[in-house]
């Protein structure tokens, strides 16, 4: 397990991949190896079995709340959107308030698909708004990409003002946002790629647009 999360620290996905798998061989009900391996799916774009593993995580212990706020983010990238509110909404729905960081990640997930989804009749710019000002605040406003979530809200429902306000926000937290990567290389990539995804959100709201998940 922890060669695969050597790798996955690395980058290399592929390999993070197969160390789980032999893992896996050596002791199947072992969850957080399955979690671990979703991680690695999802950035390898094999997103069905990414869920695999997650369903198999959520069976082997229902207390792994973030497992199925993943699960939904990965529904959404297949387009599932009635799969993916269905997840966020359960995590919302049952989380105990001793678990607010959990409660926040399903929150943002939601806020961004009611504010962002290429699919209109998904969308709800204030419950996006609402349940974004939930996660910022219940994350201390210290998550930089539940204020860009927050922007993306205001933006869906109009207030470009705000919007903009929040992106220029979220732009001044990326850096926090890499510091966990440890090899130098990859964090700056890391911050260089989240910045301009920031800005190019920041630019959009100064034209006026909301944004959308289907752009890049």
């Amino acid at each position: 397990m922890q060669k695969g999360n050597d790798s996955a620290q690395k980058g290399d996905y592929e390999t993070a991949r197969q160390y789980y798998t032999r893992a896996i061989g050596q002791d199947p009900k072992a969850w957080p190896l399955y979690f671990n391996r979703a991680f690695a799916l999802m950035n390898l774009g094999k997103l069905d079995l990414a869920i695999q593993d997650l369903n198999t995580v959520l069976s082997l212990a229902r207390g792994a709340l973030p497992a199925q706020v993943w699960r939904g983010q990965t529904y959404e990238r297949l387009g599932n959107y009635s799969l993916a509110l269905a997840d966020y909404d359960r995590i919302i729905s049952i989380t105990p308030q001793s678990l607010p960081l959990n409660c926040a990640f399903a929150q943002n997930s939601r806020a961004w698909l009611r504010a962002t989804c290429a699919d209109a009749s998904f969308r709800n710019g204030k419950q996006a708004v609402a349940d974004a000002k939930t996660a910022c605040n219940g994350t201390s406003w210290s998550e930089a990409a539940y204020i860009d979530t927050l922007a993306a809200a205001y933006a869906e429902v109009g207030d470009f003002d705000a919007a903009i306000r929040f992106e220029q926000q979220a732009i001044k937290g990326v850096r926090e946002e890499t510091w966990a990567i440890k090899d130098p290389e990859r964090r700056r990539a890391a911050y260089e790629h989240q910045l301009a995804r920031y800005q190019r959100r920041l630019a959009a709201y100064e034209r006026h647009q909301p944004w959308r998940s289907n752009l890049h």
